[in-house]
């Protein structure tokens, strides 16, 4: 479901971001939106909901390496070519870290 939204999201980032027009309202739209879906895919991860709010720290279990610092440094410079780098890092990261989530659960199944 993730992967599907990111690839058309990237698709169409990728175009501003090659204009190196990142900045651009139409841009932002898109950005923020791809930020919301890595933050859903976190909470899916770690809750089975689709929430776009952070919770604390503690209450996560399962994690990219170095999510909060990396976040943080997203979240202050997401309209910025290495803002959105960081962010596809970390949704591939994301995309390794379901898949073995729904392993496991069919798995048990």
């Amino acid at each position: 479901m993730f992967k599907e939204t990111w690839d058309q999201l990237e698709a169409e980032i990728d175009i501003y971001s090659a204009n190196r027009t990142l900045d651009c309202d139409a841009s932002k739209s898109l950005l923020d939106a791809y930020y919301d879906s890595i933050i859903m895919a976190i909470n899916e991860l770690n809750f089975d909901e689709h929430s776009m709010e952070l919770k604390a720290k503690e209450s996560y279990h399962r994690l990219p390496l170095n999510f909060f610092e990396r976040i943080h440094y997203i979240e202050s410079r997401k309209y910025h070519f290495m803002g959105y780098q960081q962010m596809k890092t970390m949704n591939r990261e994301l995309i390794k870290l379901l898949a073995v989530k729904n392993i496991k659960n069919q798995q048990k199944k």
